[in-house]
């Protein structure tokens, strides 16, 4: 897990270092702002997909236990209705 993780931050400090050696440090750390600025815009603009998938789980359990409940009471639910009508 260390090693999974520092060799992608050893690429970022290598790239940007020759980018920086290459073209001036202006341009590296032009690119890091941008990238900062794009992952804010991303993350205060996308839903919260946790919470969509957490509140669609509920309602699936939810209409399952009301769907197997009606199931169960059918007879008594629609022998309450005809009487009532």
């Amino acid at each position: 897990m260390i090693i999974g993780g520092i060799r992608p931050l050893s690429k970022l400090i290598w790239f940007t270092y020759r980018i920086g050696a290459i073209l001036g440090f202006s341009w590296p750390i032009g690119m890091w702002v941008y990238m900062f600025f794009s992952v804010f815009c991303l993350k205060t603009v996308m839903p919260d997909y946790r919470f969509i998938t957490r509140e669609g789980s509920r309602l699936e359990a939810k209409f399952k236990f009301v769907h197997a409940r009606v199931k169960t009471c059918a007879e008594s639910i629609v022998s309450a209705v005809l009487t009532l009508s």
